[in-house]
């Protein structure tokens, strides 16, 4: 099905050359999307455009024209139903999709009939992973809204996420050790840290899902790590609405202005990061299992030679 007008021919958008390529693969994203929004709408699941992709939608009708990926979001509860909703009508052997449960704060949906590598894995050459083209879902937990429940909610969120990161674990050892108050348990902590990789995520994922309720704010996990955190109220969410998205309507937050504001700032201002999210080698046409198989990556990538020869 395409979903890209004219796809198969190059493009000027917005003073961007946009290839044809490139067009193909916005086109498979947004059958994966398609196959998203079917398990969403079954299971009356709430999702909407997030980050470039919402972005994409406010200001230009479709794809941001540099952008070459597609993005997701879901609040914490929903996140959790939708993850293993995709794992009961995806996962079989004749599906033409992947899933990728990176953790428990992303969910990646990839087309294996696709190609998208990066340098790193084209040096790997693994062939038990999936490097197809991708959609990503993230979920939006409770975050800091300046009210003692919601604060201290959240702080005993971000105390069990120390205890599945490393680095972040030795901080947490560290303020322990400075006889600093914990927002849990010593020894729940303790036993948290023991458990396999897997339960640990299981295990934070239902926690935060439990929590949701206790704070009026939301953000993606990741974003609230940095110093300049990326907060939404809750509010801004309360209601869904469609845009036009290419040739399809894609559910973005009612006050989705607000969310660009908190996310980008001046999100009005043209801005390229010289992000290539596509991958080194990219192929809407053949599986990168093919390609892992057959490319000679030495003879395409050849090493560069010592200066002094």
């Amino acid at each position: 099905m395409a979903f890209i007008k004219d796809m198969y021919h190059d493009e000027i958008r917005d003073g961007w050359l946009v290839k044809a390529g490139i067009k193909k693969s916005w086109n498979k994203m947004l059958e994966i999307w398609q196959e998203v929004d079917r398990i969403c709408r079954k299971y009356r699941i709430k999702y909407w455009a997030y980050a470039g992709t919402l972005l994409g939608a406010v200001r230009h009708g479709g794809f941001v024209p540099w952008d070459t990926d597609m993005d997701l979001c879901m609040m914490r509860p929903e996140y959790n139903i939708f993850c293993d909703a995709v794992e009961r009508e995806l996962v079989r052997d004749d599906s033409i999709f992947e899933t990728e449960r990176k953790n428990f704060n992303n969910y990646r949906i990839a087309l294996k009939t696709t190609s998208m590598l990066g340098t790193e894995k084209i040096q790997d050459r693994e062939l038990n992973k999936s490097y197809g083209m991708m959609v990503e879902i993230y979920p939006l937990d409770l975050a800091q809204d300046g009210t003692p429940l919601g604060d201290f909610s959240t702080l005993k969120l971000h105390e069990l996420l120390s205890c599945i990161i490393d680095a972040n674990y030795l901080a947490l050892k560290e303020r322990i050790k400075n006889n600093k108050k914990t927002f849990n348990d010593l020894q729940v902590m303790e036993n948290f840290r023991a458990l396999p990789e897997e339960a640990k995520q299981e295990f934070y994922s239902n926690y935060a899902a439990l929590l949701f309720d206790k704070s009026k704010k939301i953000a993606w996990l990741e974003d609230t790590l940095d110093d300049s955190p990326k907060i939404y109220e809750k509010d801004w969410f309360r209601e869904t609405v469609y845009l036009p998205f290419e040739t399809v309507q894609l559910p973005v937050p009612v006050d989705c202005e607000k969310v660009l504001d908190a996310r980008y700032g001046d999100w009005h201002k043209f801005i390229y990061d010289h992000t290539f999210r596509i991958g080194r080698i990219y192929s809407p046409d053949i599986s990168y299992r093919e390609i892992l198989e057959r490319v000679d990556f030495d003879f395409m990538f050849p090493k560069e030679e010592d200066a002094s020869t």
